[in-house]
């Protein structure tokens, strides 16, 4: 059997394979039980924790598309949110609860005060110029010279005459002198010195991918997520909560067995390209993400639609305002023509830049830092515009560094988009991790548990300093980029499309709706 790929919609419909005889669905019934794991679970205040939920019925079978209202006994100990994201308030201990269909299932919350001995800030001693940032960052260990997970600090600058700290760490220099850095956990404080001076050359300028800049980028932290190149356990549990409760909906959004849930790209030329096809109003190439997803038999038949929102020449400021053009083209070009609605959106890939950008890092106006402030107001508006949206994964340019005349998107801007989206992804865990901390002013409020952005994780990483191996043995090689230095050959539209591919297949947040039998631990 062929299938056809609409100009715009990758459909995956639902079909029934047949070898011989057919064997008996299994009957699933109301729900019996709910399960809430783990049953006890000891948490530091001012931390957090994802609990499990299951529901079975009375034969025992897992009733996948359950929905739970979660609830806690003592919201003075602990709060729970509506993915069973716990989070220490007070020492004590309380009950949380799970309930489906009128079952309900407990877990006992236990909240413990840790013991912080030390805090140390990193860089110990810096400099920077006024009117440039770094970065700092700041661990909290235990009387071992363990570190505490989970644990944020609050931010502040003894002279910010001379230099402000945000909520985030991001320093900026504002006049010469000396400013000390604190961070201040549980009480216990540690400090920086940060020295403001005129403009001077740093050292650290290389642009290393992110997964193996173990050190720093004029100022800044490399690895995609805090501490490393692995998600942090509370938002990977957050994210595989929320990708548990994707299933199919109908046009209003409400449930519906024989509905559809949404797959989406956001973004620009590069993005269409990678995702679907240059020319919109032509079919998906095959060696596209969508082309490769509808031939690979491992990609889920049933529910699941992809569909492609991005478009030539819309970068990052197309989509910052609910109901623009950007939104209304995917709403009456896109969804409607494929008999979907915006209601049944509940995943996106997010890959956007700003066009002609001009002023690098460390600059407390770069690029790099307005993208930022964009990336923040387009996840708002993300929510606002497909209010069933649970999950957004984003991906920053590749290596843009082969035509000097390029200046719709060059190096260093490609590169530096990286660190956008890594702040932005921490600053959600930040304020996912400490309910009422005030947001980063630059960022806003993007809080996954307040319902008004949704779930952000990397998607795959790809910028490779050209031909230069990463550690992990990816190059970007000439072949995989057009003449123009900015947009993706066909053959690496081939090897952008894979790497997609390969992440939706493996993704704690997406393979139990993305495969036919992956799961979302």
């Amino acid at each position: 059997m062929r299938l056809r790929l609409s100009p715009v919609l990758l459909s995956l419909g639902t079909f029934l394979l047949a070898c011989g005889g057919a064997s008996s669905p299994v009957v699933i019934g109301p729900v019996a039980s709910v399960t809430v794991s783990p049953s006890l679970d000891t948490i530091f205040l001012s931390t957090s924790d994802v609990l499990t939920a299951v529901a079975r019925d009375a034969e025992g079978h897992v009733i996948a598309a359950a929905t739970f209202s979660w609830l806690t006994l003592n919201g003075s100990i602990a709060s729970v949110s509506g993915v069973g994201q716990v989070h220490g308030l007070t020492t004590g201990t309380t009950t949380v609860t799970a309930s489906s269909d009128g079952v309900t299932g407990q877990a006992t919350i236990v909240v413990i005060a840790p013991t912080v001995a030390s805090v140390t800030v990193t860089p110990a001693s810096d400099s920077v110029p006024a009117g440039s940032a770094i970065q700092v960052r700041a661990v909290a260990r235990d009387g071992n010279n363990t570190a505490l997970p989970g644990l944020y600090p609050t931010w502040t600058s003894s002279n910010p005459a001379v230099a402000t700290v945000s909520p985030m760490g991001l320093v900026t220099g504002v006049s010469s002198g000396t400013a000390t850095i604190n961070a201040s956990v549980g009480g216990t404080i540690g400090s920086g010195q940060i020295k403001v001076r005129a403009a001077f050359a740093r050292g650290d300028t290389v642009a290393v991918p992110l997964i193996d800049l173990n050190s720093t980028y004029l100022g800044f932290t490399g690895f995609l997520y805090p501490g490393g190149n692995t998600v942090p356990a509370v938002h990977q549990a957050a994210g595989a909560a929320l990708a548990r409760t994707v299933s199919p909906l109908d046009l209003n959004g409400n449930p519906a067995g024989m509905g559809h849930y949404v797959l989406m790209s956001i973004g620009m030329s590069n993005t269409t390209q990678e995702w679907c096809a240059e020319v919109r109003g032509a079919p998906c190439n095959s060696w596209s993400f969508t082309g490769q997803a509808l031939a690979d038999p491992s990609v889920r038949t049933s529910g699941l639609r992809i569909a492609n929102g991005a478009a030539g020449g819309q970068d990052a400021s197309f989509w910052l305002q609910r109901n623009g053009p950007a939104y209304t083209r995917i709403r009456d070009s896109v969804l409607a023509p494929a008999g979907l609605s915006e209601r049944q959106v509940q995943a996106i890939w997010l890959k956007v830049a700003d066009a002609h950008p001009s002023v690098s890092l460390p600059q407390a106006n770069a690029d790099a830092l307005v993208l930022l402030g964009r990336l923040g107001t387009i996840l708002r508006t993300l929510r606002l515009q497909y209010p069933n949206l649970k999950l957004v994964f984003v991906t920053s340019r590749v290596y843009a560094g082969y035509n000097p005349t390029n200046t719709l998107n060059p190096e260093p801007y490609a590169y530096e988009a990286g660190f956008s989206m890594q702040w932005l992804i921490a600053e959600q865990i930040r304020q996912a991790s400490t309910p009422g901390a005030a947001p980063d002013p630059l960022v806003g409020d993007v809080d996954y548990n307040s319902g008004v952005a949704p779930w952000v994780g990397w998607g795959p990483y790809l910028w490779a300093r050209g031909t230069q191996p990463r550690s992990d043995g990816l190059t970007w090689p000439p072949s995989y980029v057009s003449p123009d230095g900015v947009h993706p050959s066909d053959l690496g539209e081939t090897v952008f499309g894979s790497h997609l591919l390969t992440f939706f297949k493996t993704s704690p947040a997406a393979r139990c709706w993305f495969t036919l039998s992956g799961t979302c631990p």
